[in-house]
C-alpha cells in the first residue's frame, strides 16, 4: 500500500481506537485533494463515514471555518470556536473544528486559535488544512499534529479504488448467476483492468482447488487463447462465467 492511502487507514484507526490527538494539519500544495481528505477524516470520525463532508450539510457537532470571498479569516470567525467547543456533544464524542485553508487566518485570528489549540477541551478537535506552512506562526504549527498529503495521492487513491472495485466485481461474477453481458463488457472494456480480474479470479479459484478444479481449468484455457490468438474476448468470458456456474 502507498504512503498516501497509509495515512488514510491509520486516519481511521486513530479513530476507531480513540487515540485521535486534538489538533491536526493536514497540507500540501494541492487544496482541493487535502481539503476533500480533511473532510473525508471529519465525516468518518462523525458518522464512520470516509467521503468529503458536504459544505452545506447541516452537522451539529461540527463547525465549519473557511476564508471569504478575499482569502482571509478574521478574528471574528475564530470567535465562535469558543462557544461552539464548550457545548456538549450532540451525538458522537467530539466537537470538531475544521478550519480550511488555515494560512488565510490573521495574525489577530491565529492568535486567538492558538488559545484553544494551547488549552483544549477534553471533547474538541482541531482538524485544520494550509497549501502554505510559512503563513502560520511557528506557536501554533507547534502544536498541530502535522501530516503532508503528497500531490500524487488522487492517482493513487483512484488507483486503489479501482482495484477494489475489481476485487468485488470478481466477488459478484463468482456468486451471481452466469454474468450478464453488461457486466462482462465491463470487464474487457480496459485490458488492463481485465487482466487484474482474471488474475484475482484465479486466485479466488485456487482457495479451493479440489472443488474448483474444472472452472480454474477452464479459466487458465481461456486466458491463454486470449493472449495466445486474436480471440473475441467478450464470448471468453462469457464462456468462462458459464462454465464456473454449470460446472
Amino acid at each position: 500500500m502507498s504512503f498516501s492511502l497509509e495515512i488514510e487507514e491509520k486516519l481511521k484507526k486513530l479513530v476507531r481506537t480513540s487515540e485521535l490527538s486534538h489538533a491536526y494539519l493536514l497540507w500540501g500544495n494541492n487544496a482541493t485533494l487535502v481539503n476533500d481528505l480533511a473532510g473525508s477524516f471529519v465525516n468518518y470520525i462523525h458518522k464512520e463515514e470516509w467521503s468529503p463532508i458536504k459544505k452545506d450539510e447541516a452537522l451539529s457537532d461540527v463547525l465549519f471555518i473557511f476564508p471569504n470571498t478575499d482569502r482571509i479569516i478574521g478574528i471574528n470567525e475564530v470567535r465562535r470556536i469558543k462557544e461552539f467547543v464548550s457545548q456538549k456533544s450532540a451525538y458522537g464524542t467530539h466537537r470538531i473544528v475544521l478550519v480550511e485553508g488555515s494560512e488565510c487566518m490573521t495574525q489577530e485570528a491565529q492568535n486567538a486559535i492558538l488559545k484553544s489549540v494551547e488549552d483544549p477541551l477534553q471533547s474538541s478537535l482541531f482538524i485544520m488544512t494550509a497549501d502554505h506552512l510559512d503563513r502560520l506562526m511557528t506557536p501554533l504549527l507547534s502544536r498541530l499534529f502535522k501530516i503532508y498529503i503528497s500531490s500524487s495521492y488522487a492517482s493513487l487513491l483512484s488507483e486503489y479504488k479501482k482495484r477494489e472495485y475489481i476485487a468485488q466485481s470478481v466477488s459478484d461474477f463468482l456468486k451471481k448467476p452466469p454474468a450478464t453481458s453488461e457486466m462482462i463488457k465491463a470487464i474487457v472494456e480496459k485490458e488492463d483492468d481485465m487482466d487484474y480480474f482474471l488474475s484475482i479470479l484465479i486466485l479466488e479459484l485456487r482457495k479451493d482447488i479440489i472443488k474448483n478444479h474444472a472452472s480454474l481449468r477452464e479459466v487458465l484455457t481461456r486466458v491463454r487463447f486470449m493472449k495466445q490468438f486474436n480471440t473475441n474476448k467478450k464470448l471468453q468470458m462469457e464462456a468462462i462465467s458459464q462454465k464456473i456456474h454449470y460446472a
